[in-house]
């Protein structure tokens, strides 16, 4: 398994790549940029034995539900993680939409996080619809300065 995540079970990792299916369609639209996102969470799980087409199928089919697939989190970290890369996914391809703000809600809920976690939406809002501003060292520096070759 890769270090990026915590160690969770391959139950708990399926139902992480299941809820962000959901949130990829919860706003009605899958984009490009959210599939991406998505495959980068199944990468960085580094189990082989996910499948992603698979897991596609159960969500298009109505046999995955956001439900089900946040009962079978069972560690705090799990549920959160799962919420944080759905709040990803949300974000990839534009600004929160309000059935993506719901999705999100409603899946708080469910995860039973802790009214807490709204600072990470503001963060990942700000960060979606703002430039990155210079890094105070390099901002400092005169124009000629900062460029490296």
């Amino acid at each position: 398994m890769n270090t990026e995540f915590p160690a969770i079970s391959e139950t708990e990792q399926k139902a992480i790549i299941s809820i962000c299916i959901l949130a990829a369609f919860a706003d009605g639209v899958q984009s490009e940029a959210e599939r991406a996102q998505i495959k980068r969470v199944l990468d960085d799980f580094g189990n082989e034995h996910l499948d992603l087409s698979a897991a596609f199928q159960e969500v298009l089919s109505g046999r995955a539900l956001l439900s089900d697939a946040a009962q079978l989190l069972q560690s705090q970290t799990s549920r959160a993680l799962a919420y944080e890369m759905a709040l990803c996914v949300c974000h990839a391809d534009q600004p929160l939409t309000s059935t993506e703000k719901e999705f999100l809600a409603a899946l708080r809920l469910k995860l039973n996080l802790p009214d807490s976690v709204g600072n990470v939406e503001e963060s990942a809002r700000g960060l979606a619809s703002e430039p990155l501003a210079l890094p105070p060292v390099i901002g400092q520096m005169a124009p000629d300065e900062q460029d490296i070759d």
